[in-house]
């Protein structure tokens, strides 16, 4: 039980009676289950990482960086792990929770709702807790595979997706959320090969002149940053498939309409 709440990320500071705790995953992310009657929990300290959970029953106090706020079931929480985290829980509680090195939830959108407890109902958790249901149940070498964390983490970002608000709010004042709510567009449909600075704009409900002004202020351009995620996602597939799949097929997977146009991206890039 220990060594799995540890691996999420908590120390147990209280009374261990009736705890129950499972989890899969790596030094690198991790993610379970965890059931209590009562408990007071200490976030562990981990440069670079996040912290995320779902309330699904009970609740109980948490302190986030001194603030304290009320968690109750059906809420969900994302977290800096190098803040100073406790929660206190007041009442029999289940709850799912994530560890992970944040890529897609490493965004601006997502950075202003840390330490925020966010409603989210059974129709929107239940498909997180359906994952770590069956990620406890799989073999090891489906979870702990790289894949296997990234795919959790998009699950996740589409969790927020859904619950964060108001939807869709960019201010275009704003170019620091336009490039991050731009990029997290990005992240979700890179491999679409209909994806263009163009729908993205659409996407953000910004002009596309704002949303290149946005990309410029970053120094680079929305077609830069879709054919980057590209080729990322075409060295990764190439390294792991390696010569078993035609380099077409692979293309395509990552986004590219071609396997002409995947080849001058690789030499850009």
């Amino acid at each position: 039980m220990e060594e799995h709440i540890s691996g999420l990320g908590w120390k147990n500071l209280g009374d261990t009676t009736g705890l129950q705790a499972d989890g899969v995953g790596t030094s690198s992310y991790y993610i379970g289950r965890a059931w209590s009657p009562t408990g007071l929990y200490e976030g562990i300290p981990e440069p670079g990482a996040m912290y995320a959970f779902i309330t699904i029953e009970g609740g109980g106090t948490l302190t986030y960086d001194g603030t304290s706020m009320d968690v109750s079931r059906d809420h969900m929480v994302f977290m800096n792990a190098e803040a100073d985290i406790t929660i206190h829980l007041s009442s029999a509680s289940a709850r799912y929770l994530w560890k992970l090195k944040p890529t897609v939830l490493n965004n601006p959108l997502v950075r202003e709702r840390i330490g925020e407890p966010l409603p989210v109902g059974p129709e929107v958790w239940k498909i997180a807790g359906a994952l770590t249901n069956s990620a406890l149940e799989a073999d090891s070498a489906v979870t702990t595979s790289g894949y296997f964390a990234n795919a959790s983490e998009n699950l996740l970002a589409a969790v927020f997706e859904t619950v964060r608000q108001p939807a869709r709010l960019v201010p275009s004042s704003r170019p620091d959320l336009v490039y991050g709510e731009a990029m997290h567009v990005i992240e979700q449909r890179y491999n679409d090969v209909a994806l263009t600075p163009t729908t993205i704009a659409a996407e953000v409900l910004v002009s596309e002149r704002t949303l290149r002004r946005a990309f410029a202020a970053m120094g680079t351009t929305p077609r830069t940053e879709i054919e980057r995620r590209r080729v990322r996602e075409l060295n990764d597939l190439l390294k792991h498939f390696g010569v078993t799949r035609a380099f077409e097929h692979l293309s395509e997977m990552s986004g590219f309409s071609s396997a002409r146009q995947a080849r001058s991206a690789l030499r850009r890039v």
